[in-house]
């Protein structure tokens, strides 16, 4: 990850984030309610996983403010999902006894946690900014890594030259694909909650990802999700193989489809990162058996 697209801040006291926003109500799972003072709002108690809270504020005086417990003194991510919001919100956090405001469009990382530290965050609105109805999404909780990310298909006849393309496509299918990867945070423990987005390029032709398919971890850290693509019907490739008996040949029209996987939560980074190294397959339009051998005539 960038480290002009991040702010790392590490402390092993309990670490408060402040975040002043504009706009929406948690829709995730709470705990409770806790408040540490006068001086401190009253926050829900957010579970054990990663979050997306999407809410808004009714009014320019309205607060919101939740608590995550890094039981484990994981890294805890929070990243603003609408950062045009921030025109309207204000966003701090609180280290080392110093309240500080969040640089805007920036992931931001709280590290070097100790077991049971907490983590707060506060969405209010800008009280030099006139209201707005606007709405927040926060990533909050543990920061996701993923790993073992596997795409399979049924098992197929590989009638496809694996590499003339330039590109492997050992995986060859005529449309039905799972993807599956675990999630865990930053002390390897399972985690629940983060967004998992197999992005596609159709063909090699196609300059950005344009199908995407995701999939949510489960409580054991797991993302696992079946689907189908749709039927092509005009590949960019053709290839001539000859069947094991010789008699016969397969024409085959393909597409050479590229693929990575990022997590939804991290932000725009995490894409970017990622799409560095896609993988490939072989998304088969159509086969033909026909007499003779590959190249005879």
């Amino acid at each position: 990850m960038n480290k002009n697209k991040k702010i790392v801040f590490g402390t092993v006291a309990s670490v408060v984030l402040l975040v002043a926003v504009c706009g929406v109500s948690a829709q995730e799972d709470v705990a409770g309610i806790v408040g540490n003072g006068s001086d401190e709002p009253v926050c829900q108690i957010l579970s054990d996983q990663i979050h997306l809270l999407t809410n808004n504020l009714k009014n320019k005086d309205d607060v919101h403010c939740y608590s995550f417990q890094a039981v484990r003194g994981q890294k805890v991510l929070l990243v603003n999902q609408m950062p045009d919001t921030e025109k309207f919100i204000k966003i701090e956090y609180y280290v080392g006894g110093q309240w500080t405001t969040r640089n805007q469009n920036k992931t931001t990382i709280v590290s070097d946690l100790s077991p049971g530290d907490s983590v707060k965050v506060r969405v209010a609105h800008r009280h030099d900014q006139p209201y707005q109805t606007a709405s927040y999404k926060l990533s909050f909780g543990s920061y996701p890594i993923m790993s073992d990310i596997t795409l399979i298909g049924p098992p197929v006849v590989n009638r496809v030259p694996v590499a003339d393309t330039g590109w492997v496509v050992g995986l060859q299918t005529h449309g039905e694909l799972t993807y599956q990867l675990q999630y865990s945070d930053s002390m390897g423990a399972p985690l629940k909650g983060s967004k998992a987005i197999l992005a596609m390029y159709s063909g090699l032709k196609a300059e950005k990802p344009d199908l995407y398919q995701t999939a949510l971890a489960d409580d054991a850290g797991k993302a696992r999700l079946t689907f189908k693509l749709d039927k092509c019907y005009s590949g960019e490739h053709f290839s001539e193989r000859n069947d094991i008996h010789g008699t016969h040949y397969w024409l085959s029209n393909y597409n050479v489809v590229r693929w990575f996987v990022y997590d939804g939560y991290i932000g725009p980074e995490d894409l970017k990162e990622k799409s560095k190294v896609p993988a490939a397959f072989a998304h088969i339009c159509s086969q033909q058996l026909n007499r003779g051998r590959a190249g005879r005539w």
